[in-house]
């Protein structure tokens, strides 16, 4: 980015340190949370993000017993998750930099109440209703076989839905199972994030299980054989370091709705084992 990195008005970062010297919620309204994301660019967003992630490493946790409070830290946790929503869309100068912003976006994502997390999908606006729905029409009557394939490429859109930032996720996801290495560091924090977002609500699993174990159609291969997500789930399963192979078989155990017999059916005995 040209310049200096932008700062948000009226302090240093997305947060503040509290007294006990443990994380503070981000305190912040939606125009100061947003200002980074409309007014700052990649670059600028990605360092402010880095330094955050950096200085804030614990877990953020509803501790008030006052419902108020509680009320206060859910509303800015929800901003704060928001606008990492934004960031995720955000495409930067580079690719390295576009993984980079993403990368530290997930890992304060990681650390916001998972109830917070429903504000990564969002309904679709009437522009984006109307726009599908023109697709269709512009599409003959007897065209039934077109249609459905018309919907079923609009993968960002689930159940009227907007599903952008969970499909940013899962091509995170798979580019760092790509590289074949540091999947503790790389790998884990995505994984978990995907597999509590699934767990915590229904529109976000039901839309990744239909992006990660579409219906079988190939029963000839092994189910870790094969370039899908799928097969390179199913392989780390089999990984030798055991909180690489637990999270991946959580992921999937969810996505089945942690039903046993769902899952063997995608994964095979044998990458089931041992679990």
């Amino acid at each position: 980015a040209s310049g200096g990195a932008r700062r948000l008005p009226g302090g240093s970062g997305l947060g503040a340190q509290s007294g006990r010297g443990s994380p503070a919620p981000a305190a912040m309204d939606e125009e100061r949370a947003l200002y980074i994301v409309r007014a700052g660019e990649a670059g600028a967003i990605e360092r402010v993000l880095r330094d955050y992630s950096d200085k804030h490493r614990a877990t953020f946790k509803f501790e008030s017993t006052d419902e108020d409070k509680r009320k206060s830290d859910s509303h800015q946790f929800r901003v704060m998750a928001a606008v990492l929503r934004h960031c995720l869309l955000i495409v930067g100068p580079t690719e390295d930099k576009t993984e980079e912003l993403h990368s530290n976006a997930v890992n304060l994502l990681s650390n916001v109440p998972v109830s917070c997390l429903d504000v990564l999908i969002c309904p679709l606006t009437h522009e984006e209703t109307a726009q599908e729905a023109t697709t269709l029409d512009e599409l003959p009557s007897n065209k039934t076989a077109e249609k459905e394939t018309v919907l079923k490429n609009n993968t960002m859109v689930y159940n009227g839905m907007n599903m952008e930032a969970i499909h940013v996720l899962l091509n995170f996801m798979e580019k760092r199972i790509d590289k074949g290495s540091s999947y503790r560091e790389g790998l884990t924090p995505v994984l978990s994030l995907l597999t509590e977002c699934s767990r915590a609500h229904r529109n976000i699993r039901k839309f990744l299980k239909d992006q990660v174990l579409p219906p079988l159609r190939d029963v000839t291969n092994r189910p870790e054989v094969g370039s899908t997500v799928r097969n390179k789930l199913v392989r780390l399963m089999t990984h030798v370091d055991l909180g690489v192979k637990q999270i991946a078989a959580e992921f999937l155990f969810v996505l089945c709705k942690e039903r046993v017999d769902s899952l063997l059916k995608y994964t095979g005995y044998g990458n089931a084992a041992g679990l």
